[in-house]
């Protein structure tokens, strides 16, 4: 992970703050990290990622689009 402080608490089983802190630091591991895989693992098969070239559905969508 990023070199961010520990959340004071977290989102269910997830080590983060809240849906901000999430984002900024999920974003930060796959693309500033170069960790295209971890899309997969935060990004599971239901989840919808809009875009401005239309909606993804699924981590793996995400990685194909890449």
């Amino acid at each position: 992970m990023s070199e961010h402080a520990s959340p004071a608490r977290t989102m269910g089983a997830l080590p983060f703050v809240d849906i901000v802190d999430f984002v900024e630091r999920t974003t930060y591991e796959i693309w500033n990290d170069r960790r295209p895989d971890l899309v997969k693992a935060y990004y599971p098969a239901g989840t919808v990622i809009r875009g401005d070239a239309g909606d993804l559905v699924g981590g793996e969508a995400v990685t194909e689009a890449t």
